[in-house]
């Protein structure tokens, strides 16, 4: 019997960054990793190593921060070589928020030998260093984005603003529509989506683009290709996608599907990063929101998917649709101190704030000539319904509306109770298929249009 040994070994390669040695891989990075962004400024290396190649048994780290394409030592130490894998702790970067076209760069070399090689470009997103945001809440739709009713779609809504230009978002089940309100400015806006991660959950690197131009009333939709050398480079290369735009006298709407934002299955209260920016002609970009910056999501701040509906305006009253679209905007859960006790407060306040984002001059109602009826619906609803009526809360009827008569047997006596779908459902519950629930509702239309 005859045993052969075989080596094999690449030669003078550079894998993601890692130099790898004449015959087989030196120090290989378990982590970090190119392009990864790290929680914290902490610098932790977790490697394997080939313990044969380390004469000396010692390895050197140095951690540079790379800024404006400038490159800083941070920090060198050495290290004793005891094992084929090992942790390497290098200590802080010394910074928060790193990314876009900056970034942290590992150095390595190996003491006694010519082996060397590197680990970049890394991201920091600290969620405990960087500022917080608050989110945008966005409505749902009702249903599909219709084109011909841009208007109808967004009765009420209130719009956001970033330098001269005013935008608002609606969301359903196919996609997140963006309404622009028409401006003589010629700024350019881009907006801006990381679907992937959550609140100050960012990456370091920014990936799709959308940009309108108002001047040409057109559309460009962009990937980011990255490259990075002694400095990282963007170039836009067409993005395939299912993206629409279309208007009106007022407005612009721009459709964007949630397969081409990386989102297989929308749900409510999913949070993706989000970030708007108004480009002039002339002049530095302007960020919403405030010190946001275009290639860096770590500085974004982020949309949370709404279960509540946009309501609209079938009465002829806007003023009204736009007080209740804005109390809804103002969320109970956020601030129950302030609106505990009297429901009063938050019609004073919502009319407040509608009157201060449209300050049109037009005359909102008084507060004697509104009547509030707040309705929880299902499970999750009329637990609400529950909680106001503990806080104490007064100056609105409080209705509960479900599909299970059980659970409306807990409700408590001060709330007025609707069962609706008895005829398909049986009073046992929709068992959390939408379609049943809306069938159910279907069926009780009189009885839930006589509350409304």
């Amino acid at each position: 019997m005859v045993t052969r040994t075989i080596k094999i070994g690449c030669v003078g390669m550079c894998l993601l960054g890692y130099s790898i040695g004449a015959m087989g891989q030196v120090i290989t990075f378990n982590s970090p990793a190119p392009w990864l962004t790290l929680r914290n400024d902490s610098i932790l290396v977790k490697a394997q190593l080939d313990t044969s190649k380390f004469p000396k048994k010692q390895v050197t780290f140095a951690v540079s921060k790379v800024e404006n394409n400038k490159k800083k030592v941070v920090s060198t130490k050495t290290f004793k070589v005891s094992d084929f894998t090992q942790d390497f702790y290098l200590g802080l970067a010394g910074t928060g928020l790193i990314g876009g076209k900056d970034f942290i760069k590992i150095e390595w070399n190996v003491i006694g030998a010519a082996d060397k090689g590197y680990c970049s470009p890394i991201g920091i997103v600290s969620a405990e260093k960087i500022n917080k945001v608050k989110p945008l809440h966005v409505s749902k739709a009702s249903g599909q984005f219709d084109p011909k009713n841009i208007a109808g779609l967004i009765s009420g809504k209130q719009f956001t603003k970033v330098q001269n230009r005013e935008f608002a978002f609606l969301w359903n089940q196919s996609g997140l529509a963006i309404f622009l309100k028409k401006a003589a400015s010629k700024e350019t806006l881009k907006f801006t989506f990381d679907g992937k991660n959550g609140k100050n959950a960012f990456v370091s690197y920014p990936d799709k683009m959308i940009g309108y131009f108002a001047e040409k009333d057109s559309l460009h939709a962009y990937i980011n290709e990255r490259l990075c050398t002694d400095s990282i480079a963007y170039t836009e290369k067409p993005w395939t996608n299912d993206i629409s735009k279309a208007s009106d006298k007022d407005y612009v709407m721009i459709k964007i599907s949630w397969y081409d934002m990386g989102i297989a299955k929308p749900f409510e209260g999913r949070v993706m990063g989000f970030a708007a920016f108004a480009i002039p002609e002339k002049g530095p970009a302007i960020g919403f929101p405030d010190k946001a910056a275009l290639f860096l999501p770590g500085s974004w701040g982020s949309v949370v998917l709404d279960k509540r509906l946009c309501l609209k305006s079938t009465v002829g009253n806007d003023n009204l649709f736009k007080l209740v679209n804005a109390m809804l905007d103002t969320r109970v859960d956020d601030k129950p101190a302030k609106y505990g006790e009297n429901m009063e407060s938050l019609i004073r306040d919502a009319i407040g704030a509608t009157a201060a984002s449209e300050n049109t001059g037009t005359e909102i109602m008084s507060n004697d000539q509104i009547k509030i009826v707040t309705i929880g619906v299902g499970g999750g609803g009329n637990n609400t319904i529950n909680r106001l009526i503990k806080f104490g809360v007064k100056g609105t009827e409080l209705v509960a509306v479900n599909t299970d008569a059980q659970h409306l047997n807990i409700i408590h006596e001060k709330a007025k109770k609707v069962l609706i779908g008895k005829s398909i459902t049986k009073g046992l519950g929709a068992g959390g298929y939408t379609d049943v629930g809306a069938k159910a509702a279907e069926v009780d239309r009189p009885a839930i249009a006589e509350i409304v």
